[in-house]
């Protein structure tokens, strides 16, 4: 009898034990620098994603087809359709009327990640094409599909490239500026927590609400603001830490690191 109760004891703990020490990390983590940002973080699990920055958190929810932009700063939240989102500040890397994507020859590991390079084309009236944008994406890290979906909505591009790891900012006249970079990615699992709004938070009605600073007035000045550009040869890895520069004047970053391009 005690030969049966101890192994059955050995069993169940094979059983209980076993999966979990050899499971894999449920999720991904990406340091990146942003040319207006500085450093944030990117939290990717099996049903959605956390953008962490300087200025708010942003909640991607998939089943949603939402995103949450919350600030412990001036604790607010806002949750909207991430087509609304995409109208209001995500528009600088969109595959708007004209644009053109199309696929390049580079092949590259960044951060240890196979990436494909993708040239971002605008067409004139006269027909002609010029690059505007390079990206680089990682399409084989096995992120679920309907992830790598609702991320790519949240920047505007084509969820069929994978999950963007660089983006460079091709001006006319001007040096290339590197207005994403993935500087490490980490397996490591993600929080169910990080997928909820910290208690305390007062919900408003608009975004602008959340990525303003306490106090701040909406102003035309802000507004425009969002439209701006990354200065030509802005070096992310040196530009100053974002906390000195209050997000109220300075534009507000995506996914990609940058403003809005009209």
């Amino acid at each position: 009898m005690k030969a049966f109760v101890f192994l059955a004891a050995l069993v169940t703990a094979w059983f209980v034990s076993e999966p979990t020490a050899s499971a894999a990390p449920s999720g991904w983590v990406f340091h990146q620098d942003g040319s207006y940002l500085g450093k944030q973080t990117l939290y990717v699990s099996g049903t959605g994603a956390v953008l962490q920055t300087s200025v708010a958190t942003f909640i991607l929810k998939p089943k949603e087809a939402t995103v949450v932009a919350y600030s412990t700063k001036n604790k607010t939240f806002v949750e909207m359709p991430i087509s609304q989102w995409k109208k209001s500040f995500a528009g600088y890397f969109a595959m708007t009327e004209g644009r053109l994507l199309k696929p390049g020859k580079g092949k590259e590991k960044i951060s240890g990640v196979a990436t494909q390079q993708y040239h971002l084309l605008s067409k004139s009236k006269d027909g002609s094409t010029r690059a505007t944008d390079e990206l680089w994406a990682a399409p084989g890290l096995g992120v679920p599909p309907f992830v790598v979906k609702t991320i790519a909505n949240f920047i505007d591009v084509p969820d069929s490239v994978g999950i963007p790891v660089r983006i460079v900012r091709l001006e006319e006249g001007a040096r290339p500026v590197t207005v994403l970079d993935t500087l490490k990615i980490d397996r490591a699992p993600v929080a169910a927590a990080m997928f909820t709004v910290p208690t305390g938070l007062r919900k408003v009605k608009t975004e602008v609400e959340v990525l303003l600073d306490e106090g701040a007035a909406l102003s035309d000045d802000f507004m425009n603001d969002l439209s701006a550009s990354p200065k030509a040869g802005q070096s992310t890895r040196n530009a100053p830490a974002a906390a000195t520069v209050s997000p109220s004047r300075r534009p507000v970053s995506t996914l990609a690191g940058g403003a809005r391009r009209r």
